[in-house]
């Protein structure tokens, strides 16, 4: 039977010129290189500004010195903003401006004891590709009842495409969102919002003492005092802004199809690639119109939001409508032709009309509910327009541009096949910094970045090259199994891109490859005829391959088929995460590993790349608005913090290397015991090596005090027999089973990890070439053994922190340090979203703390929730809280006096949501312990955040001896100058950089209840690096974050390992996640208190 079809090739439309376009958004990032700086509450923009040719001010470069003196002297004498209008509008009757900063709006008064239901503003949805793809269906109908038309259509534009200018936008409207908030700290209270957590209710009010409101940060502490001065380099340059006025407003571009029932399209909103293009076109067109767009600069997201350097003349401009006779052609073509357009200005509502670039002071506040991101988000844009003017760039996300031609800039691209190419681009953003003297100083942050690109070619050429791996063989004819595979493995690329049909200008996104082959396919032209689709083409002189499969365009109620021969790829497109594959992934790391003298090389030229260095080209967009950029990077003095030391069993202390971060071990700390031991093999062959193996095993784990009751019961079992044999064998709590399984298989681990959970048996796992070469890798067999030792309740060493971390340090037992991240599943397929599909795998929560029985030991378990939501359920933090604290409290005979709480992958925007919603999760679920506990009246404890991350841009350099930039070494702390200037924040590196440049993690404390000093923080973070216990040297952050990230990841592949062969409980249409992560998690089971995913 013939595969059933509504539509096939549109034709007729779309020959006028083309236009570089891109996509709006990609997911997917490069290996480990991936940076989320998106900010809740405000995201920067990218967009196109268009200015007058009478700009005052310079763009020459300045050094240093003098930016800094001209940004102290503007705060020094902070000019007002003023609102050069009066709000008068009834859609919000309680906004009033006045100045720079939110507008204040009415709200009701805080009380203890009270609540307000939280309230999410409702976005509106509408059509993902605007009038795109039912054009293609309208134009695909109309072909399949007039094919023979269809030659006349066919050929291509012979104009050259220009340059697209593709941009970034956010709506407005959720740039900060006001939120009417009350919190209560007496107890019995909760947010009305969450759910029951089993853990049971709060505690009685005399417990729970009131606080300082939650949204203001911890004050700003001072710099630790300077143990060993080093000078280094950063990638910060300094901005001087005058003190200007900026006008803001709010942008609506609406198209009104005039055809009879067509509902009004909002422009702003949507994932349609030429969205943006068309809102830069009309507003143009409609300032040219009023002749406003030579007499002023303006700035333009491409969205909702604008901003000018003159005020708008609203009683003109408030309202521009345009006939489909008023439009260009190019953007006829665009909207599809008969269509009125409406383009709505008012002054912006959320945050004040007008603003001064010289009020810094009015950016940086540590209140996480006034923070205003205007004059920041501003001048990331701004920073980015001479490139977007120029069309050099592709740009994406907070400031992520790479270059369309990096040959003329020293960075070319880097083709891997595949239909791939890696290309040279940067990583940027505007952060407000201390400064030297402790002022605030704006600053532009730029590191280099480097991307995986679909080459724009036809897409039957990227499909021969993903499956036949190179470009010359073309594809042979494929038969029926080869064609399911084609379908399985090319789809998979080719999903979700877009493409440009040769006679449309507008392109579509791909939803999935075709069951059936081309031949198969039927198209109907009536309700009771219908033609196959290769007759179709023939008719028009169009030859296609019949065997291979076509792209399926799915609409709600219909799909579109399309032939690969007819589409190319749209140019721009970056290769998500999941796209690639092992092999491209390390490829582009180590392509991205580069030395420090390359890397700072490489950030000089980026800067001339984007306009902003001094050069030839005058940058007219900041001398528009008086923007400068330093021609040199921020200097800073660091400081090398004296590293922990190492103490073994025997009261054997060591200290770490100063060089190498690393030590000497010796015996265990705390020796494993180990009753039952069971070492399983799956390839006959390995018999005798998995034996000498084991021996040499044996005799190390002895050596370090590890007591191995029996010895080794060694076993041939092949793997799809390995379940079953688990299954056999019992766990007792206080005698558990160890298992270790030797094999090659790829798939192995992860079923290997499913059964340890299902069955709470112990186990490691051991590659075979890992075996073999063992015995010629000593380093590596110690390894291995500090592994085993971890995960049958053993301690391998304790950690000797510097004196400053003496009183709050885990090792006396009354810290608890809890670490927390979250692992979000491969975003969902376009045509998936459209239809409204659930999600079919979570996001996974990842949890480590230190409650097992030794206090330095950290253990853990995740839990599932919602798909990619970032902020936690706050019934797991609650449920979890308490079994953390339940531990802990169990092991230590006591509550813990403070709890530290890491948490990593969050970006600045979001700390509010920590500190308000998941702090306050913790704390509920901490106090509920207590009044269950036998001391219900016991004291709570102190908390502290410090959210640790590696997922930014900022580089630190210093000067070797020949005047080359190289890394800089283990104890590195740089606490000043170049940090936040509203908040507590410390970059530090405890590791020993081996390969590339370096990144010194950022630690920022937005809660700090017990007062911890900066000698404590620091010290603290840098002990807890050195815990790791399976290599003997420091990690690069601390082990509860470290360990948290390898839970969630452990969630993740228990999770995609059980849904191969298992059956996920629903709870109506979607997954109940609770139920999963009861059947998975360690929770409350056997295996609970000790280290099971060392």
């Amino acid at each position: 039977s013939s595969e059933s079809t509504i539509g096939e090739m549109p034709f007729g439309r779309g020959r006028g010129q083309k236009q570089n376009t891109m996509m709006n958004r990609v997911d997917g990032d490069i290996g480990g290189s991936q940076l989320k700086e998106v900010n809740n509450s405000s995201q920067p923009h990218r967009q196109r500004s268009f200015h007058s040719t009478n700009n005052n001010g310079s763009t020459g470069s300045h050094s240093v010195e003098e930016i800094h003196n001209e940004n102290i002297c503007s705060q020094r004498s902070p000019s007002k903003a003023i609102s050069t209008s009066t709000k008068s509008s009834n859609s919000q009757p309680y906004v009033i401006s006045y100045g720079r900063g939110k507008a204040s709006r009415k709200e009701f008064p805080k009380q203890v004891g009270t609540q307000l239901i939280k309230v999410e503003p409702q976005s509106s949805h509408d059509s993902p590709n605007g009038t795109n793809n039912s054009m293609y269906a309208s134009l695909a109908s109309r072909c399949a009842r007039g094919v023979t038309r269809a030659n006349e259509s066919q050929q291509d534009s012979s104009k050259q495409p220009k340059l697209g200018y593709t941009q970034n936008s956010l709506d407005a409207s959720t740039i900060g969102k006001h939120e009417a908030r009350t919190r209560s700290w007496s107890s019995g209270s909760r947010r009305e919002e969450t759910t029951s957590s089993s853990c049971g209710n709060a505690i009685e009010p005399n417990m729970v003492p009131h606080v300082a409101d939650i949204s203001i940060m911890a004050p700003k502490l001072p710099s630790a005092k300077v143990q060993q001065a080093v000078i280094v380099t950063t990638n910060i340059f300094p901005l001087v802004v005058e003190d200007r006025l900026v006008y803001r407003y709010d942008v609506r571009v609406e198209a009104e199809p005039l055809t009879t029932g067509r509902r009004v399209i909002d422009l702003c909103r949507g994932s349609d690639p030429d969205r943006q293009r068309k809102c830069m076109l009309l507003l143009r067109l409609a300032l040219e119109r009023y002749r406003r767009a030579r007499e002023m600069a303006y700035v333009y997201d491409l969205s909702t939001t604008l901003f000018t350097n003159q005020p708008l003349d609203l009683k003109e401009v408030s309202q521009i409508s345009m006939e489909p006779s008023d439009l260009s052609e190019e953007l006829r073509e665009m909207l599809g032709g008969n269509v009125r357009v409406r383009i709505i200005i008012n002054e912006c509502a959320e945050y004040a009309h007008t603003f001064r670039l010289g009020d810094l002071a009015s950016s940086v506040t540590n209140d996480l509910n006034a923070q205003d991101h205007s004059l920041r988000q501003f001048l990331e844009l701004i920073t980015t327009q001479s490139a977007q003017e120029a069309g050099t760039h592709y740009s994406f996300g907070s400031g992520r541009l790479f270059l369309k031609d990096g040959r003329r800039m020293g960075m070319p691209e880097v083709n891997l096949g595949n239909g791939r190419r890696l290309v040279s681009g940067v990583d940027k953003g505007v952060r407000f910094i201390e400064g030297k003297d402790g002022g605030i100083v704006p600053a532009l942050v730029l590191d280099c970045k480097k991307a995986l690109f679909f080459d724009d070619i036809s897409l039957l050429d990227l499909a021969t090259e993903i499956w036949m791996r190179r470009k010359a063989r073309p594809i042979p004819q494929l038969k029926a199994s080869e064609f399911r595979d084609f379908v399985r493995y090319v789809g998979r690329s080719l999903s979700d891109l877009m493409v440009r049909h040769s006679s449309c200008e507008k392109p579509f996104r791909i939803s999935y490859l075709s069951k059936l082959p081309v031949r198969d396919i039927r198209t109907p032209v009536s309700r009771k005829h219908s033609v196959p689709l290769s007759e179709q083409y023939r008719a028009m002189n169009i030859e296609i391959r019949l065997d291979l499969p076509a792209v399926v365009l799915a609409l709600q109620n219909r799909k579109v088929y399309f032939p690969m021969e007819v589409l190319t790829v749209v140019p721009g497109q970056r290769v998500p995460l999941y796209k690639q594959t092992a092999w491209e992934t390390k490829e582009i790391i180590k392509l991205s590993a580069v030395r420090p003298n390359i890397r700072f090389r490489d950030i000089l030229r980026h800067i001339e790349a984007l306009n902003l260095h001094e050069g030839r080209q005058r940058n007219e967009f900041l001398a528009a608005f008086g923007v400068k950029v330093s021609r040199e990077p921020l200097k800073v003095e660091a400081n090398r913090r004296s590293l922990p030391k190492i103490t073994f069993g025997g009261k054997f202390t060591v200290s770490a290397d100063r060089k190498t971060a690393n030590w000497k071990s010796g015996r265990y700390l705390s020796p494993a015991r180990i009753k039952h031991f069971f070492v399983l093999f799956d390839d006959e062959s390995d018999k005798n090596n998995v034996r000498n193996f084991i021996n040499a095993l044996s005799k190390l784990a002895r050596n370090k005090g590890v007591v191995l009751e029996n010895e080794p019961q060694i076993e041939r079992v092949p793997c799809d027999e390995l379940e079953a044999h688990l299954r056999l064998l019992s766990s007792d709590p206080n005698n558990p089973t160890f298992v270790m399984y030797i094999d090659d298989r790829e798939q192995s681990h992860d079923d290997l990890k499913l059964y340890e959970a299902l069955y709470q048996i112990i186990t490691q796992h051991v590659r075979g070439n890992t075996m073999r070469e063992a015995s010629e890798k000593p380093r590596t067999l110690e390894n291995i053994v500090n592994k085993m030792n971890a995960k049958n309740f053993g301690q391998n060493y304790r950690i000797v922190p510097e004196i400053f971390a003496k009183n709050k340090w885990i090792g006396k037992g009354e810290t608890l340090v809890i670490g927390y991240d979250v692992c979000h599943p491969e975003s969902q397929p376009t045509h998936q979203r459209r239809m409204g599909l659930p999600h079919d795998e979570p996001s996974v929560v990842g949890l480590s703390f230190n409650g097992a029985r030794n206090p330095e030991t950290f253990i853990g378990d995740y839990a599932y929730h919602e798909p990619r939501r970032e902020q936690i359920t706050t019934s797991i933090m609650e449920q979890r809280a308490y079994w953390m604290v339940k531990l802990f409290t169990e092991h230590r005979g006591r509550l813990p006096k403070l709890v530290i709480i890491t948490r990593d992958g969050v970006s600045e925007g979001q700390i509010k949501m920590v500190v308000e919603e998941e702090l306050d999760a913790i704390k509920v679920g901490i106090r509920n312990y207590i009044e269950h506990s036998q001391e219900p009246t016991a004291q709570e404890p102190k908390y502290v955040v410090v959210i640790a991350t590696k997922r930014h841009n900022k580089r630190f350099f210093v000067e070797t001896e020949d005047g080359q930039v190289g890394n800089t070494e283990p104890g590195t702390v740089v606490d000043h100058t170049v940090t936040r200037a509203d908040v507590t924040e410390v970059f530090m590196q405890p590791h020993r950089v081996i390969q590339g440049t370096g990144k010194l993690p950022a630690y920022t404390m937005p809660i700090n209840e017990a007062n911890m000093s900066m000698e404590e923080l620091q010290s603290t973070m840098m002990a807890l690096c050195y815990e790791h216990q399976i290599v003997n040297a420091a990690i690069s952050i601390p082990e509860p974050i470290f360990q948290a990230d390898e839970w969630a990841k452990r969630g993740r592949n228990n999770f995609r390992a059980f849904r191969r062969t298992n059956d996920l409980p629903r709870n109506g249409e979607s997954m109940d996640w609770n139920r999963i992560t009861d059947k998975l998690c360690y929770m409350n089971k056997a295996l609970e208190k000790t280290r099971s995913n060392a």
